[in-house]
């Protein structure tokens, strides 16, 4: 990396104090390349460099002088004596952790856009401006800067129900093996004791009697199995617990307690459309436009054109085109560093009538309502939370102590998950004009530990749509 900065960078002392001395070569030149790239200096590298890509996104989403902070940083600790050496990747570890503060620290505008965003995923920039009040210009910085720090994703989700698709929750309890699937998408993982995985699984409404018998199989290799029908479910946001000015989220426990002993009254959450068996028309470059859109559901039509080889006036078209037919949705995807946490809930709708007011002033959840597909008169409230670090063990012995009913509830701090996409492009069959099923091509059963190790605690998916 120093080979690649301008000489005038490289007379430059990473942050002017005696101290620097302790750094290492390859820290000088990280925090060197950090400064040269606030003070807007060319950093021509030999061939691309994921390492500076990221540096220079995190100088350009912080508030302030990300150099600065992190020379600040270093200063306090070496203050504290008993350090010789500090390598790149400490540097480089303290300037994330500056950077990850500084974007989890929203400001109000920031905050009105999320709402709304979560809320009505569709409307332009230009709307929400109007529609809350704020400039177009304030809207535009505050949309620019949380998508190009990762807090914002808009990613396109697939209509379901119009598809002729369904969702099943398979919750596998003690497992010994457990599912891989192209039609699986999310996976979360609870360590303990009793181990618990959770599997959200994708299938044509047409074969859903073959799926059922197909996950019956398995309740030899598990201490049990549960399926439940998922619906779309919608991601909740509230800044409640923030403290402004800071970038803490942590929830006032005491406050949390003190509301949930208010309780409720049962709630009714509406069925969705059911999804019917559905025949559609789809040419090749219409599902690999849809795949792209459901990884970036604002990726330029340029960009579209050169990853497909297709002209940018027939992306056009086709992304009206499936647009208009409503078969990928736009769906905001909220990622704010500070709430690192997931914590998962089920619960029967009277328990949750007395839980969700103040479930709500929690800072990020997924909602979801979930009916038993071998007891159908069984419906429960599903609820997976972003939380900051150590809050999920706090709000957990919360509600054992001031729920009366909570064997009624499963509350499980989530230790690590995988997330996927399902490709259009890969699992419709345009002869039959409707998505693939063959369980032994498109299912296959692995050992609980091989799928266990490859989940990660910093890959545990929150919206499950």
């Amino acid at each position: 990396m120093e080979e690649a900065l301008p000489e005038e960078s490289k007379q430059m002392p990473p942050c002017d104090q005696p101290w620097d001395r302790s750094l290492s070569d390859s820290a000088v030149a990280l925090l060197r390349a950090l400064k040269a790239i606030e003070d807007g200096g060319s950093l021509d590298l030999f061939q691309p460099d994921p390492y500076l890509d990221k540096l220079k996104m995190m100088a350009k989403t912080y508030r302030g002088s990300l150099h600065s902070a992190a020379c600040q940083r270093l200063q306090q600790t070496l203050s504290l004596g008993g350090v010789s050496v500090v390598s790149s990747t400490d540097i480089m570890s303290a300037i994330v952790s500056l950077w990850q503060d500084s974007i989890s620290e929203l400001s109000g505008p920031e905050i009105i856009l999320l709402k709304r965003l979560l809320e009505d995923p569709g409307s332009s920039l230009n709307e929400m401006a109007a529609r809350e009040n704020l400039t177009y210009g304030r809207v535009r910085r505050a949309y620019l800067r949380m998508s190009q720090s990762g807090v914002v994703r808009m990613e396109g989700m697939l209509n379901y129900a119009e598809l002729g698709l369904e969702r099943m929750l398979v919750i596998f309890e003690n497992p010994a093996m457990v599912f891989r699937s192209s039609y699986i998408e999310h996976m979360l993982f609870v360590d303990g004791p009793s181990p618990l995985a959770y599997q959200v699984v994708t299938y044509p409404v047409q074969n859903q009697t073959d799926v059922l018998q197909y996950v019956r199989s398995m309740r030899s290799q598990a201490g049990n199995i549960s399926m439940f029908k998922l619906g779309t479910g919608k991601p909740r946001f509230s800044d409640f617990y923030l403290r402004h000015g800071t970038a803490s989220w942590y929830p006032d426990m005491l406050h949390f307690r003190l509301v949930l002993r208010n309780g409720g009254t049962p709630i009714t959450i509406g069925d969705e459309l059911p999804s019917t068996v559905a025949s559609h028309s789809f040419t090749e470059s219409e599902l690999r436009v849809a795949d792209i859109m459901r990884r970036d559901y604002e990726t330029r039509a340029a960009d579209i054109a050169n990853e497909t080889g297709l002209s940018e006036s027939a992306v056009f078209r086709i992304r009206h085109s499936l647009r208009n037919k409503s078969v990928v949705l736009p769906r905001a995807r909220i990622d704010i560093p500070q709430l690192s946490e997931r914590m998962i809930v089920t619960l029967p709708s009277d328990t949750a009538g007395d839980i969700l007011p103040a479930w709500s002033l929690l800072p990020l959840t997924y909602v979801s309502r979930i009916t038993n597909m071998e007891a159908k008169d069984e419906s429960r409230i599903l609820l997976v939370s972003a939380l900051p670090p150590g809050a999920g063990v706090d709000i957990l012995n919360i509600l054992q102590s001031e729920t009366s009913r909570i064997d009624a509830l499963s509350i499980h701090v989530v230790s690590a998950g995988l997330e996927g996409r399902m490709s259009m492009g890969g699992l419709f069959d345009r002869r039959s004009r409707s998505f693939r099923w063959n369980q032994g091509d498109f299912f296959e059963v692995q050992s609980y530990g091989v799928v266990r190790h490859e989940a990660r605690a910093d890959s545990i998916p929150l919206d499950l749509a």
